[in-house]
Formats: structure tokens, sequence, C-alpha cells
């Protein structure tokens, strides 16, 4: 039932200590770790813990029949079968690599021509729809990792060879 998957997200809320800080990840990670026991901990800390606001989007998804390969994905099939209905927001995103890098995940990527923890995405094999009704399209669809994958397209576009030949990737099937 939708509820019973809207209450168990609402557990996952991180606790705040005041307006601007929540509590430190290990913490949340201790306290929470058994809501979600198939869930590898970098997964937990890159999706559940550092962007749970946006996790309702996905709340019709059941999490608890996740089952997660951490997988290492040439970069053709990252470009060509990893999709998301934000695919414009990504290519106007991946503009950003190509200037100076300045934030902490630019850096990385210029430095290790990959990315510092792999996305995370969904293995389409039946319909799935998120929250506002979408259609998640495939055969992969993107659930964390939009910044990241907007780079990454934007370098595979103009400079492929500033990217590692493969990188490190979630792929989650639902049982």
């Amino acid at each position: 039932m939708k509820t019973d998957k809207f209450k168990k997200l609402k557990l996952l809320e991180p606790k705040k200590i005041n307006s601007l800080e929540r509590e430190n990840f290990e913490d949340y990670y201790i306290r929470n770790k058994n809501l979600l026991p198939n869930f590898p901990k970098e997964v937990f800390k890159e999706w559940i813990y550092r962007h749970y606001g946006y996790l309702e989007l996905y709340a019709c998804l059941d999490f608890d029949k996740f089952d997660f390969t951490l997988e290492e994905w040439k970069n053709e099939k990252i470009f060509n079968e990893i999709t998301t209905i934000k695919n414009k927001m990504l290519d106007m995103q991946g503009i950003q690599i190509l200037r100076k890098p300045i934030s902490y995940l630019q850096k990385y990527i210029h430095r290790c021509k990959t990315w510092p923890s792999p996305i995370i995405v969904l293995k389409i094999e039946n319909e799935y729809y998120d929250y506002e009704n979408n259609l998640l399209t495939g055969p992969y669809y993107l659930l964390e990792g939009h910044l990241r994958l907007g780079y990454f397209r934007k370098l595979y576009k103009l400079y492929s060879d500033k990217l590692l030949v493969s990188h490190q990737i979630y792929v989650i099937r639902i049982k």
C-alpha cells in the first residue's frame, strides 16, 4: 500500500540538530540500517541520507525488494543505456564541467576521470512509475547521480579521452 511506503520513508528522515545541521551519517546509519537491510552502506549515504528530500518521488517502488549489484560499465553503455526524465537538465548541468573546475565533484572528475561514488540505476524489467506518474524508461533508469551523469555525458560527447573507459555503477533489480 502506498501510504505504508510513505510512512517507512518518513522514518528515514535525518534528525535535525538545528536549522542548518542534521545528524552525522554514522549515527544516522546505525539508527536506520535495519529499516533497509538490503541497501549497501554507500547507497544509504549517497542516496537515502544525502537526498532524503527527493525519495518521495520513488516511494511507489518497493525498496524492500531492491537487489543491488555493483558493476563496472564501459562508457558507451553508460551513455546509451541510462535514461531519466531529466535528460535535458543533465545536458544543461553538464556544461559546468567544461569550465574551470570549482566544486569538489568537478575537481574530482577532472583529476580521477571518473566519479567519486557510483551512480545508482534501476534495471527496467516491468512498468514502473514515479510518484508524479512518470513512466520510468530504460533499459536503466537513473535514480541517483544526476550531476555526475550530466558531467559524464558532456565529457563523453566532447572529450572522451578525459574519462576512464569504465566506471562503477550500482544496479538495482526489483525482486
